[in-house]
């Protein structure tokens, strides 16, 4: 899980607190303890007001054209449907769109400014449904063709094909994918 912003040269990793520049050093952003989580975890760090709750699972990408970190849903406890993005400053945008889940994936595509969140799991069911951000809020997409329902998949923009590619992630415990899809949208 590693989003890229060339202008800055940073490598983040989604709110897990370390990102490295193009020196190799590692540096902290925020600083946050690991701890255990059961129920509904931490409402927040104890060294800090403001931001998202631990949470790991959470979709990250870097939006270009905002130029911020979005960061969807996640798992703390729970499973999560909010919307969070950092600049610097750490901006909950958006308790609305896909349902809760965790495990999700969400390239962003450079050209229209938009990213595109697919798959997930939120409890035991495995998602199969097709959303965007556009900076500010979640549109439910309707593709007439969809892959199998996935989660643990990874994504990335192809910029040479202008089309986001999704690959892999599971269906299941015992059924692991090794399809590729592209989305052109």
């Amino acid at each position: 899980h590693e989003v890229f912003r060339p202008a800055g040269r940073i490598s983040m990793l989604p709110v897990g607190q370390v990102s490295a520049n193009n020196l190799g050093e590692l540096r902290v952003l925020q600083e946050s303890a690991a701890q255990a989580v059961q129920g509904g975890g931490e409402p927040r760090d104890g060294n800090r007001e403001e931001g998202p709750t631990r949470r790991c699972d959470n979709a990250v990408a870097y939006d270009s054209t905002h130029q911020a970190v979005v960061s969807f849903g996640g798992y703390d406890g729970n499973f999560l449907r909010d919307t969070w993005t950092w600049n610097g400053t750490w901006l909950q945008k958006s308790t609305t769109g896909p349902s809760a889940r965790a495990d999700a994936s969400i390239p962003f595509d450079p050209t229209d400014g938009t990213a595109t969140l697919f798959g997930g799991l939120a409890g035991s069911v495995v998602q199969q449904d097709t959303w965007r951000w556009n900076g500010t809020a979640w549109i439910q997409l309707a593709p007439l063709t969809v892959p199998p329902a996935r989660w643990i998949h990874r994504a990335a923009y192809d910029a040479a094909r202008d089309e986001s590619v999704f690959f892999g992630g599971a269906a299941s415990p015992n059924i692991v994918r090794g399809d590729m899809w592209a989305w052109k949208g």
